[in-house]
């Protein structure tokens, strides 16, 4: 089975993909990128190109599937499949500039803590799956991305490219996954990507909000073994 190149979104890391991780494992190698380190997208993308397989399947979360297009752009012929979760394609908006350059200098006057638990994390929960657990590994992925890494994550995606105009050309097997109470990349989002991607097939998953892995990891990971498979 050819190999798997994981991209986990703003302020995650091989937590987020932990459930997939350990299943997939299990006939195939698994790599989880770190996008942590550079401050555009196209950075990013290059940086996984350069540490990945020849030819691997490709899937990314929200953030990452922003970087997920932004590979297909550079390199199509490398990526047999293609999966975007909770993603969106679209430039950043005017208002998101403003609340992420905000963030940016909260973080930057020591505020971390305090942009993490008031405004980054109270949307990316759906509240019906909350519990310890989820919490804490939320919470422990935002301390080892850390300030650094958050601040070159909110720059890349008040620059992002626009991947809607990459989406039309991708020929390769697309996999779009939403939830249906995400709040962020919303099922409307999610439906105009498919209709954007010839081959794209659009799996829309219930009591799931914005990190899917985490809040229905058994239906994610049962979702994408499938299509890897076929």
């Amino acid at each position: 089975m050819d190999p798997i190149v994981l991209i986990p979104g703003t302020l995650c890391d091989d937590m987020l993909w932990q459930h997939q991780k350990s299943k997939f494992s299990e006939w195939t190698d698994v790599i989880i990128a770190d996008i942590s380190n550079e401050d555009s997208i196209h950075k990013m993308a290059r940086n996984i190109l350069d540490n990945a397989p020849e030819r691997f399947i490709l899937a990314g979360l929200s953030l990452g599937g922003i970087v997920a297009i932004e590979i297909m752009n550079i390199a199509p012929e490398r990526v047999l499949k293609l999966a975007l979760l909770n993603s969106n394609p679209s430039p950043a908006s005017s208002s998101q500039k403003e609340t992420w350059k905000e963030q940016e200098v909260l973080t930057l006057n020591n505020q971390f803590h305090e942009v993490i638990q008031n405004q980054f994390i109270p949307p990316m929960l759906y509240a019906e799956k909350l519990n310890e657990q989820l919490i804490s590994d939320v919470y422990q992925m935002c301390r080892n991305i850390g300030e650094k890494g958050f601040i070159n994550q909110l720059r890349a995606n008040a620059n992002r490219p626009n991947g809607r105009e990459v989406l039309p050309g991708i020929v390769c097997p697309t996999l779009i996954v939403g939830g249906k109470q995400d709040k962020v990349c919303t099922e409307k989002i999610q439906e105009e990507m498919s209709e954007l991607i010839p081959s794209a097939t659009l799996i829309m998953i219930e009591n799931c909000g914005h990190l899917s892995t985490l809040d229905q990891p058994e239906a994610v990971t049962a979702v994408m073994e499938y299509w890897i498979k076929i």
